[in-house]
Parts: C-alpha cells; structure tokens; sequence
C-alpha cells in the first residue's frame, strides 16, 4: 500500500499512514457489523503466522502430533518453527510449515525418542477482496526424530 500512496499526486498534507489508515478501516467494518473475524496488522505475514499466529496457539499442532507423542515417553514442551514458505493462490493462500516438537525424556524408562518432525500445510481460503481469509484449515503430518540414533560413520 505505502507503493501505491507514492503514485497518487496532489493529496493533502497530514493523511494517516497505511498502517493506521488499515486500522481504522478495520475498526470502521468492524463497529459497523462488516467484519466479524480477526484482523492481522503485519508487514511479514510468514513472520507473524509463526511469532503471532501457531506460538500463540500451538495445540493446533501438537493435537494432531498426539499419536506420535504417546509414542514416546517424552514430555514436549517446545514448539520450534523451522521454516513458514507462503503460496498464494487465487483463491487460497497456503503457509507451509516444517519444524520440531521437542520435549524432554523421562529419566526413569528407557529412551523412545523426545523430538517429533513435523510439517503443516494451513490452508486459508480467501472470503474477501484480495486479503481477506478465513481461518486456516491445517493438515499436520509428523514422525519421531531418529535421525541421531544412527551413526553417520558406519
């Protein structure tokens, strides 16, 4: 938005800049019964889906990991985002997220394992203008980290 406000001649002087104009437009719809859902401010939108979005609420995850965690005898505690890879869609816009489920084995039964890799495909179908989305549709897909049980050298 701030590209397209460059392009325009002959405003006044004192216009809210983009942040606050899509702030009080947000605030207008919603007063108003236009919007009725979440609105994310933000600059960095694979940012804030890992920082404000999944860390916020990440049993949205770690429910769907729940086979995989009673397979160990772990307790997790750490939701580690590795990457957040966008694709927008004409219709849809997909964040793709891999990253680790870690945890802390219990000392007193034998190792299983205290990692579990996962990867996210969060679907956000698109229900208004350009950038309006519904909240996410999520398939999680998740397996014990073995990767350290084998010995690169042999």
């Amino acid at each position: 938005m701030d590209q397209r406000l460059q392009q325009l001649n002959g405003l006044p002087t004192g216009l809210p800049n983009v942040d606050e104009l899509a702030s009080q437009l947000s605030s207008f719809l919603s007063a108003n019964g236009y919007l009725s859902g979440e609105v994310w401010y933000t600059r960095d939108l694979e940012e804030h889906i890992n920082v404000s979005f999944i860390q916020e609420d990440p049993m949205m995850i770690e429910d769907a990991l729940s086979g995989e965690m009673a397979m160990t005898n772990a307790l997790f505690d750490e939701l580690y985002i590795d990457k957040v890879s966008l694709d927008v869609g004409d219709d849809v816009l997909v964040a793709n997220v891999s990253g680790a489920l870690n945890g802390e084995n219990d000392p007193d039964k034998p190792f299983s394992g205290d990692s579990i890799v996962f990867t996210s495909m969060m679907t956000f179908e698109r229900v208004a203008g350009r950038i309006g989305y519904r909240r996410p549709e999520l398939e999680t897909s998740g397996a014990i980290d073995d990767s350290h049980y084998y010995d690169e050298d042999a």
